[in-house]
């Protein structure tokens, strides 16, 4: 069962900021067609953000690598976890070392380096 409903983006800078997924103007591209390594690239007149995204197959994580390029820009990761196929009674923290969403036994860790911020809730 998945345990995030939804992982995205927002780019931000002194007085701007765009949810990526609301933009419409991007490239999805494979290296090969039976090789599971995505990568989108997304294009802003004010950025450029390229992603890619790998699945292990073996546990449950997700590895999402990224290049940001714009003057003055950040990324941040929002983060939407669903434990245990509900958003009911999901709880997180922001912890040092990344962001924590718990449900009774379950936890969602989403661990980052060189993202901005960090909030829950």
């Amino acid at each position: 069962t998945p345990q995030i409903r939804d992982l995205g983006f927002i780019v931000a800078g002194d007085g701007f900021w765009s949810e990526v997924k609301r933009e419409r103007q991007y490239e999805l591209t494979t290296p090969a067609p039976d090789v599971p390594l995505p990568k989108v690239v997304h294009r802003h007149e004010r950025y450029r953000l390229e992603l890619e995204v790998l699945a292990d197959p073996l546990r449950d994580v997700v590895l999402v690598r990224y290049r940001l390029e714009g003057k003055g820009l950040r990324l941040y990761a929002l983060l939407a976890p669903h434990l245990d196929g509900s958003g009911h009674g999901n709880t997180a923290e922001v912890q040092p070392q990344g962001l924590a969403a718990m449900k009774a036994r379950r936890r969602v860790d989403a661990r980052a380096t060189r993202l901005g911020r960090a909030s829950a809730g």
